[in-house]
């Protein structure tokens, strides 16, 4: 069950989110709680869908608190400047917000951030505030130039040095502004590969050992002392020792990392309704996409719908709403009609109800402008009833084009 209720005046009241008290900690998020019956344990709440932290997990900020929850919690974390907990968040009810120079977070020393030869992966979420000073960044684990690992602007592009090797600068785009994008760096054996979106942006070859240095690891700056900052926002950043979790493109996490998988109940559907109601820039003629696809833990369902608009379509014949199945990303979908009409009407039918629990779409070949931005998504087994299953304002698409955005989840009732 995806929540628990407790009687209030009469009522029932949705329980969000619950809590256990530790004296070292303070008070924790419980993610799940159990009861034994007949002889076994059976999980009664979880607070929400989460994704495994895997069992080498060594450090995990959720940015709603500044509290390390991996399976070793490090404690005696500190703050400089600027830096506070903001609702602008990918998961949950925060992110860690950096202002720039002088603005960082730092974990002290811990052995666990000696790597060694061995494998790693440094992930989280990344939001940058308008243009970047080079050289700043969102991480390193010790001074510059002495063999450790560091995350750094170039241009607004990532580049990263660990022991004596340095990653190109993503040469074939900019981190978008504004939006949030995965990032994931991680080492497998002698290779070292940095992903954005789950795309392998840069790689190379590395052999040395990777120092971790005594002032500890520092959030929100490239270098020690928060002197070259990160103007912008994290969320789930999480380092695991001894484990490369991607070496191939992949699917960013879905839900906040947890002590174990909980994805939430799919839903069963035979027709999704895509309703858009505003583009990333407003009162813009056409609104456009290339793919729009639903999504079961991640996956995408196979089944390939039938697409219709109803309300009306204005645009040419080679761009009509049926390019949005075609899984070819070259082609899209352009209704140059829509801010006259005001709304996209896009209906997916599936023939028979398929089961899921996420979706997401791609950008078409220019105009950011025409990706949608405000939109209603619903589902219905005869085309007639529609239950509301996410209502979405505000999204902020990837400036890639031809690209597709990160997976968005169907939200926990």
């Amino acid at each position: 069950m995806p929540a628990s209720y407790v009687a209030q005046g009469g009522t029932f009241k949705k329980i969000k989110t619950m809590h256990r008290y530790s004296t070292s900690q303070g008070w924790r998020k419980v993610k799940a709680a159990w009861i034994y019956t007949a002889g076994a344990w059976a999980k009664v709440f979880t607070s929400g869908a989460t994704v495994a932290k895997g069992a080498n997990c060594v450090l995990l900020l959720h940015g709603e608190d500044f509290t390390d929850d991996s399976w070793t919690p490090k404690t005696g974390i500190t703050t400089a400047g600027s830096t506070t907990i903001e609702a602008d968040c990918k998961f949950g009810e925060g992110s860690m917000r950096f202002a720039g120079t002088g603005s960082s977070v730092r974990v002290p020393y811990s052995n666990d951030f000696l790597f060694g030869t061995g494998d790693f992966t440094i992930d989280f979420w990344l939001k940058r505030n308008g243009s970047q000073a080079n050289g700043g960044g969102p991480f390193t684990t010790g001074p510059a130039g002495l063999g450790y690992t560091k995350m750094f602007w170039s241009t607004n592009r990532l580049q990263v040095e660990v022991g004596s090797v340095g990653l190109a600068p993503v040469t074939a785009t900019t981190v978008p502004d504004l939006t949030w994008t995965h990032v994931a760096l991680v080492r497998s054996g002698t290779t070292l590969r940095l992903f954005l979106n789950g795309t392998v942006a840069t790689f190379g070859s590395i052999s040395a050992g990777v120092s971790a240095g005594a002032t500890g690891f520092w959030l929100g700056s490239a270098d020690i002392g928060g002197t070259a900052g990160l103007n912008g926002w994290i969320d789930e950043f999480r380092i695991q020792k001894g484990v490369a979790q991607w070496t191939a493109a992949f699917v960013p996490p879905l839900y906040p990392y947890g002590e174990e998988d909980v994805a939430p109940d799919p839903v069963s559907f035979r027709y999704v309704n895509w309703y858009i109601t505003e583009t990333a820039t407003t009162l813009i003629a056409a609104a456009q996409a290339s793919e729009f696809r639903m999504l079961l833990n991640g996956t995408p369902v196979a089944t390939t719908p039938t697409v219709t608009q109803f309300g009306g379509f204005s645009g040419s014949s080679a761009e009509d709403f049926t390019k949005l199945a075609t899984g070819i990303l070259t082609d899209k979908w352009c209704d140059t009609g829509f801010n006259a009409r005001g709304f996209a009407n896009l209906i997916f039918d599936y023939g028979s109800p398929i089961s899921f629990n996420g979706y997401q779409y791609a950008t078409a070949n220019d105009e950011v402008g025409r990706d949608p931005r405000d939109w209603l998504l619903q589902g219905s087994n005869d085309g007639i009833n529609w239950t509301l299953l996410h209502a979405v304002s505000g999204y902020s698409s990837t400036s890639s084009r031809q690209t597709w955005n990160p997976p968005v989840a169907i939200p926990l009732e």
